[in-house]
């Protein structure tokens, strides 16, 4: 039998079972919400990726620094996108601070190729909020990846075919579904031009987007739905962490090799 368009991303595979706590779910955690909790952020592995020296993961893995997941393919539900300018020290010296597009400092850098008089870079960054998938296809947690540079371009290979994805509805409309409702899987491959890892976001099941869309009813559609209305009341960006250590680029991340700051 076919498999639905509506397809759960991942089968059921063996879980630890611990019994007896079923009465005490979530007990302690009513006063917590989402606003309390980390959004790391993802990134590539490069060769001197300080998980790569320490041997948490391999160059080219996809890695989360909150729960230290190394993985081939990393797969998430994309929830909201922004796009911020991101100022970096010279020489991948870390974070400074983030931009919006009519700040005078953004002017002042596009004269000369992103770079302030300070010897600071502003580089333009596209951000991804959304929601872990883990390996039995339930949600996870709430995460960030970061675009910039040579990454950009995955990113709008991806919002180019979410954005014309049509479906019917079951009514005989075609409708464009919500970009949560995609399942997505991040890979990581060679840049041979920068002599580097990139990396290209794909449908997480089958081999179009269409395949690989989330059931309304499921567990994790619901949980993307909770992110995105998180992203659209407050500032994600005040809870994500690891920016210095996974952010944008790094200023002169690229051409000094630092791969701390990849995106």
């Amino acid at each position: 039998m076919a498999k639905s368009k509506a397809v759960a991303v991942a089968e059921e595979t063996a879980v630890a079972t611990h019994t007896g706590y079923g009465a005490y779910s979530g007990k302690g955690l009513e006063n917590v919400s989402a606003k309390d909790l980390v959004i790391p952020f993802i990134k590539i592995s490069q060769d001197l990726s300080a998980q790569v020296k320490s041997g948490i993961a391999k160059e080219g893995q996809i890695f989360n620094p909150t729960s230290k997941l190394a993985v081939d393919e990393y797969r998430f539900v994309p929830c909201y996108v922004t796009m911020d300018y991101v100022e970096w020290l010279p020489q991948a010296g870390g974070f400074v601070g983030r931009h919006q597009a009519g700040d005078a400092i953004v002017a002042e850098a596009a004269k000369n190729e992103g770079k302030l008089p300070n010897k600071n870079v502003i580089q333009q960054t596209f951000y991804i909020y959304g929601v872990e998938v883990n390996e039995d296809g339930s949600p996870g947690m709430f995460i960030c990846i970061p675009f910039a540079s040579t990454t950009i371009k995955a990113y709008k290979n991806l919002m180019t075919s979410v954005t014309t994805l049509l479906v019917d509805d079951g009514t005989g409309k075609r409708v464009n579904p919500p970009l949560f409702a995609h399942c997505v899987k991040m890979v990581g491959r060679d840049d041979i031009k920068f002599q580097s890892k990139n990396c290209d976001l794909l449908p997480a099941s089958g081999q179009t987007f269409e395949d690989s869309l989330i059931p309304v009813d499921s567990a994790l559609f619901q949980k993307a739905l909770e992110c995105h209305a998180m992203a659209e009341s407050s500032d994600l960006s005040a809870h994500t962490s690891y920016e210095t250590d996974a952010g944008a680029s790094g200023a002169g991340a690229e051409d000094e090799g630092d791969d701390e700051d990849c995106f």
